[in-house]
């Protein structure tokens, strides 16, 4: 776990935003200053490499796993020499990556807004019809044009997060992350299957 970095101020304001989302959306057991490195032993390894996933966060997984983990706190020193090969571009795509793999939020966003934006335009769409009555809205043709501008546009939106909903759910059995990581497996002597 990082305690700090002996980076620029602009660096560290973009990693710290970085790890902040990646806790707040991704890993919430991901510590503040995020993870550079980590070392497991060979049963860690064996369940890590049975993820077989592709466009995935290789430090997502290893929390997901959920083994005991003790941290090592560090403070990062400035690069001597070089230039990191860790892009603003790499970040994103891997913030990208890491939250299409492990959360449903664009969906639920997508699908809250749908229903927020179907509720209003109900509301509003009243409000445009009652001034149209009333003489208020004089223009030809304006309160139906507004009505379903405003209806069918949060139903779209309502629609997308409802099949998005079924999608992500067939995503995540493809996935095939098993339902259960066995710690530890013990083998007891003398026993053998019937009497277990």
């Amino acid at each position: 776990m990082r305690d700090g970095r002996d980076d620029p101020y602009s660096n560290r304001i973009a990693a710290q935003t970085f790890w902040r989302m990646y806790r707040r959306y991704v890993v919430p057991e991901m510590p503040e200053g995020g993870v550079d490195i980590f070392a497991c032993n060979k049963a860690f390894r064996d369940s890590l490499l049975k993820l077989e996933e592709r466009h995935s966060s290789l430090v997502a997984q290893v929390f997901w796993l959920g083994y005991r983990r003790k941290e090592v706190s560090y403070q990062r020193r400035a690069r001597q020499h070089g230039k990191s090969a860790w892009t603003f571009r790499k970040k994103v795509n891997y913030l990208m990556d890491s939250i299409f793999a492990f959360t449903d939020l664009p969906i639920r966003l997508v699908l809250r807004v749908g229903v927020i934006g179907a509720v209003l335009s109900l509301i509003f769409g009243s409000l445009v019809a009652l001034g149209r009555l009333t003489g208020f809205i004089t223009i030809p043709g304006y309160a139906p044009t507004i009505i379903a501008i405003t209806l069918f546009g949060s139903l779209n939106l309502l629609g997308l997060g409802i099949v998005g909903s079924y999608a992500w759910r067939t995503y995540e059995n493809t996935k095939q992350r098993p339902l259960a990581v066995a710690l530890r497996v013990e083998a007891f002597e003398g026993l053998n299957h019937e009497q277990l």
